[in-house]
């Protein structure tokens, strides 16, 4: 008896970059985000879908407001 399936395999790791001053747009083309800095050398993230970036979008926004509103606490010292 011969048993046939598929098993997924999935390569896991982690990349960090530096740019300064980096540019990120959607590109429809390649259904993902593009992140460069002179719009030569780029990282491309596809599979990503436009809505996936509107929802980071306005976690970021929403975390810039709410930090601006937040008071601030004063340091407090005890003696």
């Amino acid at each position: 008896m011969f048993i046939n399936y598929i098993m997924a395999l999935t390569f896991e790791s982690t990349h960090e970059y530096y740019l300064r001053d980096a540019h990120m747009h959607y590109c429809e083309d390649h259904n993902g985000l593009v992140v460069t800095q002179d719009f030569e050398d780029r990282v491309v993230l596809t599979g990503i879908k436009p809505e996936t970036v509107l929802k980071f979008a306005q976690e970021i926004v929403k975390k810039s407001l709410e930090k601006e509103v937040t008071p601030r606490k004063k340091a407090t010292s005890t003696k």
